[in-house]
């Protein structure tokens, strides 16, 4: 049992030296101001490898779930590329609590540099009872030094 634990705690090390690094990117709010119960407080990505964005912020209610949306601005449309549901790319860990800081991590969505190189990416968390408010929403341009011209 003491080697199970182990050796996932060697892999997870080993893939932290392994993984690219993520960098921050430029971020605003889909509404201009805000939203009143969930902050965003950064937006990363990988550089090397687009399909890899992660999301931190904290919440100021509970989430019990949710639905995370990741859209394409496209001629000022927003086109949904992807569906999460909150717990699920939390690995299970809902509820969030309030106060409580957390990490979006949206992998392996179909998209291409050329695809991106003048237009935005949304993120927008919606409540799965609610699915008229958006709880947050975030915009985004790629940095100009993933996109290779």
């Amino acid at each position: 049992m003491v080697i199970s634990h182990v050796q996932l705690l060697l892999l997870l090390l080993a893939s932290l030296f392994f993984l690219p690094p993520l960098h921050a990117v430029d971020f605003k709010y889909c509404d201009g101001i805000g939203y009143p119960f969930v902050n965003v407080t950064r937006v990363e990505m990988d550089p090397y490898d687009i399909p890899n964005i992660a999301i931190y912020g904290f919440t100021k209610r509970p989430l019990l779930s949710g639905t995370v949306t990741l859209a394409y601005n496209i001629g000022g449309r927003n086109l949904p590329i992807k569906f999460y549901d909150l717990c699920t790319i939390r690995l299970g860990e809902c509820p969030i609590l309030p106060g409580t800081e957390f990490s979006l991590d949206l992998f392996q969505f179909p998209i291409s540099r050329e695809d991106i190189k003048n237009d935005k990416i949304s993120v927008t968390l919606t409540d799965k009872f609610d699915l008229e408010a958006d709880l947050m929403c975030v915009y985004f341009g790629f940095p100009t030094s993933t996109v290779s011209a």
